[in-house]
């Protein structure tokens, strides 16, 4: 019998004392977020070298900003995501504040992000090398990205944990452009498994016959008045995606421009969500992470742990033939301990709070007290021993 001991970690936000809502890992922002800001060793990362015949002609350092996830029992596994600044090739930076908003955002609910800069027209980079258009050298220099985030998911802690095969990548504008210039044109060490557009599309001139059954899924958010990436690009985009039989979603922002739009990721709501929520629900559904492995039990059906809130109490669901050790804790001390909160009811052999015997399959309902003001958030952390 081989025994592996897993740590569990059930988050909960309160929204109006004492009613409790669940959150899913990697759709919703579980936890804090290590940046640029707070890490300086996530600032300004090379992660590779593009020449360039300027000035001082020779390799001009690529860099990047990078943004994880930071808390308690974080996933073993995460997803990643390169994100790429607009600018119309010629400026534009990594700290472009939509590109820094989705790093962030996507880092809360799990992902590797990384912000990347790359060459630009005032480089002079060696257009005849790569058709002499600026969009295949930045996405050239996009490649260079997704193959240092997987060479080194397994050295250091800058991307440790990284599951290779499900990145994604998208930017605004001239890095929407870049980003599907590379899913139609490049080869990395690992294809996207998502593509962000927003306000970005391929001219009408680029090849119908790119796109393919295999190209990965685009989401896409673009004003129909846009004038400076006209809105037409985009609906040909569609078509042709629906010629190859490529997946896509696109969210049309009535009457908004190629600036008025930048709001609206924020703004935007459909179905109750903005723009920024529906890319990562995008994201999420399309890369199929649900079904991600090695995450914390309180993602894993129909044998996870579970906890249910009703009124003035909460219930602990245990799956059968798990041993387990647990304990409660809050955000801010509570006015009556955990430890103290009176048993409703019991199933399957729990003797107390932090104790369920092996074999349970059972349930243990609490009554919830009241709470203090800065407690709004609840973490069930369990070791837990599962025969395997």
């Amino acid at each position: 019998m081989n025994c592996k001991k897993l740590i569990t970690l059930l988050t909960f936000f309160i929204i109006s004392p004492p009613f409790l809502s669940s959150q899913t890992l990697y759709l919703d922002a579980i936890y804090g977020v290590d940046g640029p800001d707070t890490r300086v060793d996530y600032k300004d990362i090379i992660y590779g070298t593009g020449a360039i015949n300027g000035r001082d002609p020779g390799e001009k350092d690529l860099l990047l900003d990078l943004y994880r996830p930071t808390g308690n029992n974080l996933p073993a596994q995460l997803p990643g995501i390169v994100l790429i600044h607009g600018g119309s090739f010629i400026g534009g930076s990594k700290e472009e504040g939509t590109i820094v908003n989705l790093a962030k955002a996507y880092a809360s609910c799990g992902y590797i992000a990384v912000s990347i800069e790359y060459r630009l027209v005032g480089d002079d980079p060696d257009f005849l090398q790569l058709l002499g258009d600026p969009r295949y050298i930045a996405a050239d220099d996009a490649v260079k990205s997704i193959n240092w985030m997987i060479e080194n998911s397994d050295t250091g802690e800058l991307c440790e944990g990284l599951i290779t095969d499900k990145i994604a990548i998208g930017g605004t504008s001239a890095g929407a452009i870049t980003a599907l210039t590379l899913v139609l044109n490049d080869s990395p060490t690992q294809m996207p498994g998502a593509v962000l557009a927003f306000w970005g599309a391929l001219r009408s001139d680029n090849p119908p016959d790119v796109f393919t059954a295999s190209t990965p899924p685009i989401f896409i958010m673009h004003g129909t008045a846009d004038t400076t990436v006209p809105f037409s690009q985009t609906a040909a985009i569609t078509q042709r995606c629906e010629v190859a039989g490529v997946d896509y979603e696109l969210f049309a922002m009535a009457e908004e421009d190629h600036f008025s739009v930048v709001a609206k990721v924020e703004s935007a709501y459909v179905d109750g969500k903005n723009m920024e929520q529906q890319s990562i629900d995008f994201c999420y559904d399309r890369m199929g992470l649900a079904s991600v492995t090695g995450i914390p039990f309180a993602q894993q059906t129909p044998t996870s742990p579970g906890i249910d809130t009703t009124g003035d109490q909460i219930s602990f669901h245990f799956p059968t033939k798990i041993a387990m050790d647990y304990d409660v804790f809050a955000n801010s001390d509570l006015t009556t301990p955990v430890a103290s909160w009176p048993i409703l009811s019991v199933s399957g052999g729990a003797t107390s709070y932090n104790n369920l015997p092996s074999g349970g399959n059972g349930t243990l309902v609490l009554a919830l007290p009241d709470l203090t003001a800065g407690a709004n958030k609840l973490f069930f952390v369990a070791d837990e021993v599962a025969d395997l």
